[in-house]
């Protein structure tokens, strides 16, 4: 393998001139010239041989005049196949253009060219990268003569790239495709990098946060989740799980679950933190969804028969028919009704109550129907009955069963034909009524003593309601005492938690003959003695505390309910909070909030 041709011709014309201008007295001091160029030429050589990256010459048509070894290896063919071979033979077509682009640059600037990348088809058919650094060769007369460059192989290096560009993309598809929004902060709180949930659940620009202070950033949140950050931050320590409601004051408020974690680099120092936040705002809807399947409109009870009730109302809601209501006294009779009504199509129109019982036969009638000026001795002017204050929308007829006999015949008459007579009047009056009736009797005993009509009886239960009682829905009674608790801790301005775990036992335990109007008065009577966080024995009425079960001790005053008394109960349960609000005696909705109200997580 020969040097660099030009510099070869130099020295050896170097020499010839040298034999031509001196004398024989100096054909010595020529000759150790001559050695001298010899030894710089094979060291020239020797280092051409020894580098690991290629050294190849080429013409101005980019055919190869010279090469190292490295340079064949790189390329894999024989030597002397590559002796004059045209660039085009080894550089892949999708690289020539620019290989020719670099040739041409150099060629009209004289500027060397750095890092030019290009591909190649070795010797054995195999692909290649190339780097290769280009410049001018010129020849003794000044005249540019040819290119010359050093070439690496960097395949390896370029498969290393392209792999960690893979991952790097796989990394980043992932990170983008989270629904979580994911923020990442140096450890001065300036903003690395978020993916693009950040926009949809924080309201951050991902183009615009970059590079900025958290502190600086616009959030949904009005920044509560700042603290989480600053305390991973200062602490050097995870949070889990820490649980914001997000745009409190707007209608389209977000609940979420901040969590933080230090982070960290290959040496385990803490170089930022970074913030995951997840949107349970679906949860949390799904979660109210399934509250109020606990109850429809104002009725509470997620038991298996009131279950089956709300069912059979959301059935009626738009069906347009007489509906009888039956159950005992304070089982919510009224209260269905409502729901009935404020549930359907008539909740724009009048709702319209008449307690049947508690009006004397002789008025019952005109208060039913109206009556005319002179019907009847006081009547001195005109009055319209309930039937025409309720027109297009719904009559409660509470107590149906004690009305009499003679009020009956009126009424089947406005079923069956939607019109009726005024006291005094035979001027039928026509009206749109939806006719709903309610009765803690047994009516067809009361038809088979004469005390009630029983065509009446099948035209008023076109569809029947049973409520059960309390009795029959014990597993209702925790969450009726949560529904009263906050409705007292309303009236009375107190702020009890509940009842002690003996009293909700007492509660669970009793009958309740008095349904859940007995329920409310006696949580009643409670409140107005209890000046405690839980409703005790001593605060209920005596005809209860008298009953067979087991009793607090009167002489223990209740243990306060404070954030000691949580975390203890919290502890001894494991964390569980379902078992911490039994022990307390409690609901878990109130657990939470006596948690938030005492800042424990």
């Amino acid at each position: 393998m020969t040097v660099d041709k030009h510099s070869k011709a130099q020295v050896c014309n170097t020499g010839s001139k040298l034999d031509g201008e001196l004398g024989k007295t100096d054909v010595g001091l020529v000759e150790e010239l001559k050695h001298q160029l010899s030894l710089i030429e094979q060291r020239m050589e020797n280092a051409m041989n020894a580098i690991e990256d290629g050294y190849a010459e080429a013409d101005l048509e980019g055919n190869l005049i010279y090469f190292n070894p490295a340079f064949a290896r790189m390329l894999e063919f024989p030597v002397d196949c590559l002796q004059g071979m045209n660039y085009r033979a080894y550089v892949s077509k999708t690289s020539q253009p620019a290989v020719f682009k670099a040739f041409h640059h150099v060629f009209q600037g004289g500027d060397p060219i750095d890092h030019l990348i290009f591909d190649i088809q070795k010797g054995d058919g195999l692909a290649a990268n190339f780097e290769t650094s280009v410049s001018l060769i010129r020849n003794p007369a000044g005249e540019k003569s040819g290119f010359r460059g050093i070439i690496q192989d960097i395949t390896r290096r370029c498969q290393a790239e392209q792999e960690l560009e893979n991952s790097r993309s796989r990394l980043e598809a992932i990170f983008q495709s989270v629904r979580d929004a994911i923020i990442t902060v140096d450890q001065h709180g300036r903003v690395m990098d978020c993916n693009q949930a950040a926009e949809a659940v924080c309201g951050i620009s991902t183009l615009d946060a970059n590079g900025k202070l958290y502190t600086e950033l616009q959030l949904n949140c009005q920044g509560r989740c700042r603290e989480v950050l600053n305390q991973t931050l200062e602490h050097q320590r995870p949070i889990q799980d820490c649980q914001i409601d997000c745009g409190k004051e707007t209608a389209d408020s977000r609940t979420v679950s901040v969590s933080s974690s230090p982070l960290l680099s290959q040496d385990g120092t803490v170089k930022g933190a970074v913030l995951v936040v997840r949107d349970m705002t679906r949860l949390r809807d799904l979660e109210k969804k399934l509250e109020d399947r606990h109850r429809y409109q104002n009725i509470i009870g997620r038991s298996r028969k009131m279950r089956a009730v709300y069912e059979l109302l959301e059935n009626l809601t738009d069906v347009d028919t007489t509906v009888l209501i039956t159950g005992g006294s304070g089982t919510g009779k009224e209260m269905v009704a409502r729901a009935l009504h404020f549930g359907g199509c008539r909740r724009t129109k009048p709702f319209i109550s008449v307690n049947c019982s508690a009006l004397a036969d002789n008025l019952l009638e005109s208060e039913l129907f109206g009556h005319v000026k002179g019907a009847y001795t006081g009547a001195i002017s005109s009055r319209q009955g309930r039937f025409q204050m309720a027109d297009s929308g719904t009559i409660l007829l509470d107590e149906i069963g004690e009305i009499p006999l003679r009020t009956q015949v009126k009424l089947l008459r406005v079923l069956q034909e939607k019109s009726f007579e005024p006291v005094g009047d035979a001027k039928p009056v026509k009206v749109d009524v939806r006719v709903i009736a309610c009765t803690n009797q047994d009516l067809k005993q009361q038809i088979q003593q004469g005390r009630f009509r029983e065509d009446l009886f099948y035209r008023l239960k076109v569809v029947e309601i049973q409520l059960p009682s309390l009795k029959e829905r014990r597993e209702d009674i925790p969450l009726l005492i949560e529904h009263f608790v906050d409705r007292f801790n309303q009236k009375f301005n107190k702020q009890i938690l509940g009842t002690t775990t003996a009293v909700l036992d007492l509660f669970m335990q009793y009958d309740w003959p008095g349904n859940v109007r007995e329920l409310e008065h006696t949580l009643e009577h409670a409140f107005v003695l209890c000046k405690e966080p839980l409703i005790a024995h001593r605060h209920l009425p005596l005809d209860l505390t008298r009953l067979p079960t087991q009793k607090e001790s009167d002489h223990a005053p209740a243990e306060p309910l404070n954030a000691a008394v949580l975390q203890d109960s919290l502890h001894a349960a494991a964390g569980n909070k379902t078992q911490a609000a039994r022990q307390l005696g409690i609901s878990r909705r109130t657990l939470y909030r006596k948690l938030a109200q005492f800042g424990l997580s």
